[in-house]
Formats: structure tokens, C-alpha cells, sequence
């Protein structure tokens, strides 16, 4: 009976390693059901949630912000409920997330659920890292990208997870005292860092 929550640098394998992680256990594993409810709670489009998440927060509101008085803004989208800035966007994450632990047995992925969930009962939070290198080679074997692209991704995605992650207000997020378990999927595979997961659900 536990919940895992798997941070990751992208490419490091984290959706892979928690898809099996949840086959093998026969838990829930949870990505895109975060976004789901974020959208259906703020009123605003899965779409909407999916481009401030990719973003990071801030650009919108804060180039709005200087044309626009606050008040203003507040009104607008109050009515038409078509936007959602960052604040809002982890505030929710703050309400969801620990409402979807309650589940009990679930493999989340991303969202600062390492954060979130840093003080809840029978949690574990893992870290995948990974040299550039390996990173882009896992991208392009895992989904056929060219070399050029497959870095291109990396990179924008890094840039990405900083921005996201930035928003919960946590130094140096990468940091390993933040974690249980720290993988470097350059030094392992897939499978051993699975059974390594399972050590410490056992211990």
C-alpha cells in the first residue's frame, strides 16, 4: 500500500519506468488524469492546462499584466472562464493531487507531486537523471527521432520542467535530499532501476 511519485530530467525513461512499475504492482498510474481534473476545475480546456504546464507559467499573465490592470484581468476571466494562470494552476495541483493519493496503490507522474505530496504517509519519491547524452539517445530509440530532433526536445523540455517546477518555490529542485531514491538511468536499465523501486517499497 503505498504511492510512488516519479520526478524525472526528460528522457530519463519516467513514463516508461512508471508504466511498468504500475503493470508490475497492479497500481494506478497517473499523467494525464492530473491535467483532466485541473481543466474540469478551473472550467478551461485540457488544452489550455497542457499549454501552461509546456510554458511554465507567466508568459501570458505577466505580458497581459502590462497593458492591463489586475483588477481588470480578474474581471475578465472571471466571466468568461477561459484562462487560468500559474498561481491558480498550483494551487489546484495542491488540491488534486492529494485527493488522487488518497486512492492509495498509484504511480504519479510529474506535476510536483514530489513536493506536494513531501509529507504524506507511505510515500516514496523517486528521481530519474541522466547525462545529455543518454537522454537523447533514449529519444531517439524510444520514439524514432532524429539526432537533431531528439535534442531539440531534451532541450526544450528541460527548459520546461525548470520553469514548472520553479513555481512551487523549491531550491534546486534536482536536489537528492528531496528524494528517497536517485536513478541514473545512464548507469542502469530500465528493469533494474524497477526492481530497485521495489527494494524500497519493501524495506
Amino acid at each position: 500500500m503505498a504511492v510512488i511519485t516519479i520526478s524525472r530530467q526528460f528522457g530519463a525513461g519516467g513514463i516508461t519506468l512508471g508504466q511498468q512499475l504500475a503493470k508490475k504492482l497492479g497500481y494506478g498510474f497517473i499523467y494525464e488524469e492530473i491535467i483532466e481534473k485541473v481543466a474540469e476545475k478551473a472550467a478551461v480546456s485540457k488544452d489550455w492546462v497542457k499549454s501552461l504546464d509546456k510554458d511554465g507559467g507567466g508568459t501570458l499573465s505577466n505580458f497581459m499584466a502590462g497593458f492591463v490592470p489586475s483588477r481588470l484581468i480578474d474581471h475578465i476571466f472571471d466571466t468568461q472562464r477561459q484562462y487560468m494562470d500559474e498561481k491558480t494552476y498550483i494551487k489546484l495541483l495542491y488540491q488534486i493531487v492529494p485527493q488522487i493519493a488518497q486512492r492509495d496503490n498509484i504511480v504519479i507522474i510529474g506535476r510536483g507531486a514530489q513536493f506536494i505530496l513531501k509529507d504524506y504517509p507511505d510515500t516514496h519519491h523517486v528521481l530519474l537523471i541522466a547525462d545529455l547524452a543518454h537522454r537523447i539517445n533514449f529519444m531517439m530509440r524510444r520514439y524514432q527521432l532524429t539526432e537533431d530532433a531528439a535534442r531539440k526536445a531534451v532541450t526544450k523540455e528541460d527548459l520546461r520542467r525548470r520553469k514548472l517546477l520553479r513555481l512551487f518555490q523549491v531550491a534546486d529542485h534536482d536536489r537528492p535530499d528531496h528524494y528517497d531514491l536517485v536513478l541514473n538511468m545512464g548507469k542502469i536499465n530500465i528493469d533494474l532501476a524497477q526492481e530497485l523501486v521495489c527494494d524500497l517499497l519493501a524495506a
